[in-house]
């Protein structure tokens, strides 16, 4: 047939869809124009894929990547092939559910690094977190706002009342450190989390147990709002948090809003590492101003990158 001053003729090889009602084979149609290919189906119609991968639709790939996050591979395949009555010659594979897996969360990743470095560049900031214009407008986040005396020492002396006294508390150490909660307009915690990799084959029989479990290493970040409102982030790493992090709070105008940022995290000796740097030896304030978050998310990139 001819079409478009070239002939039209259908490719031997079919298009794969690996899909919820099951594996599709679609035909594919190309252009010529001599010895030159103008127009392919497979090429600018669907989605490349690999030379033996399949393309997998949206409800497919949300079903696999889903029931992967509580079972292994191998038994998140059987009960995908059992759910979507699969037979043979149409099962998915363990590797097949691994490598989608993996290729969605490093799309997402991508994803929210590519955001974050957006919204970091409209803020006048560099891709490090660096501020290249007035920074000014963030003054308010030094506005240290601490519970009175007569307020701590009244909470303190209720709470010891209803202890034994070899747990009560010392109260005038609690002085000027505990954030008045009207104040404060976002709780944040910040902390490592190791899991254990999974594998695409279960161990043989017989086989002896590895010397050292395979983990994989997450930064998991929880924000609350002083109205409630819940956010989880993820990164690789804590240097990769504190961008995203901080992509967060200006894109949410919590940059600028009167009130504190208050952080919970273990890795504070980390921190306080990256801000020795700086000649700062110590946090004596129960709230992380803006130079201070500047300076610790510039030096833990140079830390990590050194």
């Amino acid at each position: 047939m001819e079409k478009q001053g070239g002939k039209s003729s259908e490719k031997p090889k079919k298009y794969g869809i690996d899909a919820e009602i099951g594996r599709l084979e679609v035909p594919t149609y190309e252009i010529k124009k001599g010895s030159q290919k103008v127009f392919s189906t497979e090429r600018d119609v669907f989605p490349e894929t690999g030379s033996r991968e399949r393309y997998k639709t949206v409800c497919f790939r949300e079903l696999a990547v889903f029931s992967c996050c509580d079972m292994p591979f191998r038994k998140s395949a059987q009960k995908l092939n059992r759910t979507l009555r699969r037979k043979e010659g149409q099962l998915v594979e363990p590797r097949t559910m691994a490598n989608l897996v993996d290729r969605e969360g490093e799309a997402i990743a991508a994803c929210v690094e590519t955001k974050a470095k957006t919204i970091l560049k409209c803020y006048d900031f560099t891709d490090e977190g660096v501020s290249t214009g007035d920074t000014s407008r963030y003054g308010l986040l030094a506005n240290e706002s601490v519970l009175s005396e007569e307020r701590v020492s009244q909470a303190g002396k209720e709470l010891n009342d209803s202890l034994p006294k070899e747990r009560q508390i010392d109260v005038e150490s609690l002085q000027g450190t505990c954030e008045d909660p009207t104040k404060v307009k976002a709780l944040i915690s910040v902390d490592d989390v190791l899991c254990k990799k999974q594998k695409v084959s279960g161990r043989k029989r017989g086989s002896s147990p590895p010397k050292k479990k395979e983990r994989v290493k997450n930064t998991v970040a929880h924000l609350q709002r002083r109205k409630g409102e819940t956010y989880t982030m993820t990164t690789a790493t804590i240097a990769q948090m504190m961008i995203v992090l901080l992509a967060f709070l200006l894109s949410n105008g919590l940059m600028i809003v009167p009130g504190q940022l208050v952080f919970f995290t273990k890795e504070i000796r980390f921190c306080l590492n990256c801000l020795h740097g700086y000649g700062l030896a110590r946090l004596t304030k129960p709230l992380l101003t803006y130079d201070l978050f500047i300076q610790m998310t510039s030096r833990m990139q140079n830390t990590l990158r050194n």
